[in-house]
């Protein structure tokens, strides 16, 4: 059970404590390779983010993922460039040995420059890892493999009406035979058009439609819960000198799921950011947002998320880096289908508060602390957790 003393600590999450070394080798200059073997420890109070009543005996665990972190950037034709980051490792469990599994996340991106001010940007993403278990029903060792595929096509002008247009596909696929009915299929499209003022920044028009659909869910148990989404919105974005730049979107949207039995639900949605860097040292973003999402590995058709997030980092020195943040989640489950949950999930809010600090000790080692403390309430006691972690690692760069 977690300690009081314990409890009113302000940490790291340990999501963000596995990624940060990868994502912070991506501020590099642009002709970088990094290869960095790293090590990460992490003790959670609350490894299966269950409540009591679920999970009575003992929860706590300790997780050692051994990991080699990458980086790499090209310059091609000294025009377009390359990215490509992530990690490959596996996690070994002290207690939970059934959530021993292999981790794995990448992201690719290429920056072409087709014609003048028109580009192209295609990327891919994996990920690879064991399932949010708060989010099962019944808890299982359960490889999560998400896929994503996507391609922006911009003509951004210094001045005036530009057309900008993305694409994405996604595909998870759970490796456990009774998570399998859950795999998502999900296709998005968005296209806009802009107009640019130099002094003032960006004002995007656009219509976007996404779908969302579980096809083993249809051909097992005939539930037929696919959902299309149509949003209309507005984006405005503005860089004021290199301090400040933020981002606004107001949007309305309407999930239509495919079931006649299911009603329709529209609703307003919004996008917010606000990126503000005081001073060298110091930087601090604020972000939020409102909009119909996928069910993922819930019982849900579809929920209504609502996430606000706030960070900062610190750097008193070339070496050393706090990092302190936190988020608050809120999400509607519309239409719960009862599959492996015995009672409805109305709702759920989640409040995460992180704090963490990375050192480099000389110019091949790098070490980091991170803490995170999680809650979550819900309708009913039975989905409620309360989550405190730490975790310790170490990077040799190659």
């Amino acid at each position: 059970m977690m300690r009081p003393r314990f409890v009113g600590l302000i940490v790291v999450c340990i999501g963000a404590a596995s990624h940060g070394t990868a994502s912070a080798q991506v501020d590099m200059p642009p002709d970088t390779l990094v290869i960095q073997p790293t090590v990460r420890a992490t003790y959670d109070d609350n490894m299966l983010k269950l409540s009591r009543l679920r999970a009575p005996d003992e929860r706590d665990d300790l997780r050692i993922t051994p990991s080699i972190d990458f980086t790499l950037r090209r310059l091609l034709g000294g025009r377009h460039q390359v990215t490509l980051t992530g990690l490959a490792g596996y996690d070994l469990h002290r207690n939970f040995k059934f959530l021993n599994r292999e981790r794995i996340e990448a992201t690719a991106e290429v920056d072409f420059v087709v014609a003048g001010s028109c580009r192209a940007r295609p990327a891919a993403a994996v990920n690879w890892a064991q399932a949010n278990l708060s989010d099962q029903g019944f808890v299982v060792g359960n490889t999560l493999r998400q896929t994503d595929l996507e391609l922006t096509l911009s003509c951004r002008r210094a001045a005036g009406l530009y057309p900008t247009v993305t694409g994405r596909i996604s595909r998870a696929t759970n490796t456990a035979e009774s998570r399998e009915i859950f795999n998502l299929h999900n296709e998005y499209v968005r296209a806009g058009i802009g107009y640019r003022v130099p002094s003032i920044g960006d004002l995007v028009a656009s219509v976007e439609y996404e779908r969302f659909d579980r096809p083993k869910l249809r051909s097992r148990l005939g539930i037929d819960d696919r959902t299309g989404t149509w949003r209309y919105g507005l984006l405005f974005t503005r860089n004021v000198a290199p301090r400040i730049s933020f981002r606004a979107a107001a949007n309305h949207f309407r999930v239509k799921p495919r079931a006649p039995a299911i009603a329709d639900f529209s609703g307003f949605g919004f996008e917010g950011g606000v990126d503000v860097r005081p001073s060298p040292a110091l930087a601090i973003a604020f972000r939020a947002g409102r909009a119909a999402s996928s069910q993922g590995n819930t019982g849900a058709t579809y929920i209504i998320l609502t996430n606000w997030q706030v960070s900062a980092s610190y750097k008193p020195g070339a070496r050393t880096e706090f990092q302190l943040g936190g988020s608050l989640r809120h999400r509607n489950f519309k239409d719960e289908l009862f599959i492996d949950t015995p009672f409805p999930r109305d709702f759920d809010r989640t409040a995460t508060v992180r704090l963490g600090v990375t050192r480099a000790l000389n110019q091949k080692i790098r070490a980091g602390l991170a803490a995170s403390y999680e809650r979550r309430s819900a309708n009913i006691d039975y989905y409620e957790y309360k989550s405190a972690s730490v975790t310790a690692q170490i990077g040799v760069r190659l």
